[in-house]
C-alpha cells in the first residue's frame, strides 16, 4: 500500500503492507520524519485517529490516502498541579529538570520557592508539615461550622449563611471554569496606544474610540508649546465617567501619524491623568480602523492609508499600562490573596494589632493547598484594634509548634498536657493524641505527622 504524508510543507511517499495496524504506521511515520511516534497526531479524511492495534483498512485508510501528520503540544507542568505527596527532594528535581516551574514558584508561593532554589530539604518538610497541619486545622473548623448550622437548618441566620456559601461555591466553580476556558480574563488589557508628534514633539497618543473630543492635558499643551494657542472662550467642564476643567481649546495643530502630517482640533484639559487622547472626533475624519488582527491603526490621510502599530506594553510607562492593582484593591475588586504562611514571624500577636490598625481584608473561608494559594468565599468585615479568631489560632498555632518541642516555662506536666490540647484543637481524639506523642518521644511536629498518615 502506498500512502502520501504530509508534513507541514513537507511532503513523502510511505510503502506500507495492506494488513499493517496504526501502531506500525505511527512508527513508520516516525522513522521517516525523524521524529517520536509518541508526540506525533495522524489525521486521516479530517479524523484524527490514535496509535494502537487496530488494522489500517479497519479506520478506512486505503491505497493512495493522504495522512497529515502534525506534533502534539507538550503537556507543561503547573505548580498548582503538583501532587500534594510529593517530597522535597523531588519538588526539586521537578524544578530542575523543568526550569519554568522555578519561575512559577517564585511567583506563585515565593517562600516554597526560595527554599527550592537553595535545596533546603529539612526548611521544606517543616513547611510542608505545618501547612498541612494548618489545613487539618482549617478544615476541621469547616466541618465544626459546618454541622452547627445543618443542626438548625430552620434558623433564619443559618439559612443566609448556608445561601451564601452555596453562592459562593458556584461563583467559585464558575471562575475555576473561566480560569480553564477564558485565561485571558484574568490578564490585564493593555490599552491601544501609538506614537505620534504634536508640533515636533514626541507624544504617547491613547486611543479611544469611546471619547467624543480629542484631548490634550494642560501639562503636555505647554511641552508642545501649546498653550499660548488656547482660546479659553471655549473653557467649562468635561463630563463623563468622572470630570475635569476644559482649559480652553487649540483650533488647529499639526499632527505627525507615521509619515502623514495631519491638522487637528485639540481640547486641553486641567488633568494631567493622559496626555494625549485620540477621540473620535479625529479618527472618523480621518477615518481610521482600529485593526487588533494586525494589532495596528489604520489611518486614511490624502487616499493614503497607513498602518501605525499599537505599543507594547514594555513601550509604554507606568501610568499607560491599564488597571493597576492598588486602583483595582481601592474599587473593591477581589484579588488573589497572597500565599499563607504557616511561620510565626509572619502573625502578629495582639499587642502589635492593638498598637498598628492596617486595613483588615474581607474575612474569607480559606482552604491551602501544597503551594499556599488559597481559594476565599469573602464577606465583609470592619476593622478593629484586636486580632480576629483565625489570626488568634494561627498565631497560637505557629507559637506552640514552636515551642513545645523547645521546652515550657512551667512544670513537665503542663508542657504535656499544651502538647495534647494542641493537638486535640486540629480535630484529633485525646487517645490517638497521647498515643502518637509518646510514639514521637514527646515531639508534636513529628507526632502531628503521624496522626496526618494514620488519617490519610
Amino acid at each position: 500500500m502506498i500512502l502520501t504524508l504530509l508534513f507541514g510543507n513537507d511532503t513523502k511517499v510511505l510503502h506500507i503492507p495492506e494488513d499493517s495496524d496504526c501502531n506500525l504506521l505511527y512508527e513508520m511515520v516516525g522513522s521517516e520524519f525523524t521524529l517520536d511516534a509518541n508526540k506525533i497526531q495522524l489525521q486521516h479524511n479530517g479524523n484524527n485517529f490514535i496509535k494502537d492495534s487496530k488494522k489500517l483498512s479497519i479506520i478506512g485508510i486505503s491505497e493512495n490516502d493522504m495522512i497529515m501528520i502534525t506534533t502534539k503540544a507538550e503537556d507543561r507542568l503547573s505548580v498548582r498541579t503538583l501532587r500534594a505527596d510529593l517530597k522535597p527532594e523531588e519538588l526539586i528535581q521537578l524544578s530542575k529538570d523543568h526550569p519554568y516551574l522555578q519561575i512559577q514558584w517564585d511567583n506563585v508561593d515565593p517562600e516554597m520557592g526560595a527554599l527550592i532554589k537553595a535545596e533546603d530539604i529539612v526548611k521544606m518538610r517543616s513547611l510542608i508539615m505545618k501547612r498541612m497541619m494548618n489545613q487539618h486545622k482549617v478544615g476541621y473548623e469547616q466541618k465544626k461550622e459546618q454541622q452547627r448550622l445543618w443542626s438548625d437548618p430552620d434558623n433564619e441566620e443559618n439559612q443566609k449563611i448556608i445561601a451564601e456559601k452555596i453562592r459562593m461555591e458556584n461563583v467559585d466553580e464558575n471562575m475555576h471554569t473561566a480560569m480553564e476556558n477564558l485565561p485571558e480574563a484574568f490578564g490585564r488589557v493593555v490599552m491601544l496606544y501609538v506614537d505620534i508628534e504634536i508640533n515636533g514633539h514626541a507624544v504617547k497618543a491613547f486611543v479611544d474610540s469611546g471619547a467624543q473630543s480629542t484631548i490634550m492635558s494642560e501639562r503636555c499643551a505647554e511641552r508642545c508649546g501649546l498653550m499660548r494657542l488656547v482660546d479659553k472662550r471655549f473653557a467649562g467642564e468635561a463630563r463623563g465617567v468622572g470630570s475635569a476643567k476644559i482649559l480652553g481649546r487649540v483650533h488647529i495643530a499639526t499632527m505627525k501619524a507615521g509619515e502623514s502630517y495631519f491638522p487637528v482640533s485639540i481640547t486641553i484639559l486641567q488633568q494631567n491623568d493622559v496626555d494625549f487622547l485620540w477621540g473620535l472626533d479625529m479618527l472618523k475624519r480621518y477615518r481610521c480602523k482600529i485593526d487588533l488582527d494586525s494589532n495596528s491603526l489604520r489611518v486614511n490621510a490624502d487616499g493614503k492609508e497607513e498602518n501605525i502599530p499599537f505599543l507594547l506594553e514594555k513601550d509604554l510607562h507606568d501610568t499607560a499600562r491599564g488597571t493597576q492593582q492598588a486602583e483595582l484593591q481601592n474599587n473593591g475588586f477581589p484579588l488573589p490573596a497572597p500565599p499563607a504562611s504557616a511561620s510565626a514571624s509572619s502573625e502578629p500577636t495582639s499587642s502589635e494589632a492593638a498598637s498598628t490598625t492596617p486595613p483588615v481584608p474581607p474575612s474569607s473561608s480559606t482552604v491551602t493547598d501544597l503551594t499556599g494559594s488559597t481559594s476565599t468565599s469573602s464577606s465583609t468585615t470592619t476593622t478593629t484594634t484586636t486580632t480576629t479568631p483565625m489570626d488568634t489560632e494561627s498565631a497560637t498555632s505557629s507559637a506552640e509548634v514552636a515551642t513545645v518541642n523547645g521546652g515550657d516555662s512551667g512544670s513537665g506536666n503542663v508542657g504535656e498536657m499544651g502538647k495534647v490540647q494542641h493537638l486535640m484543637g486540629m480535630g484529633f481524639p485525646e487517645a490517638a493524641v497521647r498515643a502518637a506523642l509518646a510514639q514521637a518521644d514527646g515531639n508534636v511536629e513529628l507526632a502531628a505527622q503521624l496522626l496526618l498518615a494514620m488519617t490519610n
